[in-house]
């Protein structure tokens, strides 16, 4: 699996390399949570649409909600009710890592994280930490 992580919070606009670093920072705390499904064998289309996780923190780091999981097909958004292996993975790995270890002053730019998966991969890579 890959991981793109993109922050979301309403600092990004002020300083588009700062949120870039902050989502990187993300990536990397939750990579190191990372724990692959086992026995995945076919359960996960490579060729599945876009997959977002959406995640939302408290200013003490840790997750103010359930994440929610999103597929994204044609620029349209469907929540996922019922998570493959896969994505209960990336939540579990999230859930782990909570509370996240960011500076409280940089809040606005970490609030809100979009992760996307990339099923191709087997271990979770940065693959964009882009605004």
């Amino acid at each position: 699996m890959s991981l793109g992580v993109r922050a979301t919070g309403n600092g990004g606009s002020r300083d588009a390399a700062l949120a870039g670093a902050i989502s990187s920072a993300i990536a990397n705390q939750i990579r190191a949570c990372w724990q692959p499904p086992v026995n995945l064998g076919d359960d996960i289309d490579a060729t599945a649409d876009r997959r977002i996780l959406v995640a939302t923190f408290a200013p003490d780091g840790a997750l103010s909600t359930i994440p929610t999981v999103y597929v994204v097909k044609d620029d349209f958004q469907t929540e996922v009710t019922e998570p493959d292996l896969i994505e209960e993975a990336a939540i579990a790995a999230l859930e782990r890592c909570a509370p996240i270890k960011l500076p409280s002053t940089l809040y606005p730019y970490w609030q809100q994280v979009e992760l996307e998966l990339f099923p191709k991969a087997s271990q979770p890579e940065i693959a964009r930490a882009d605004i």
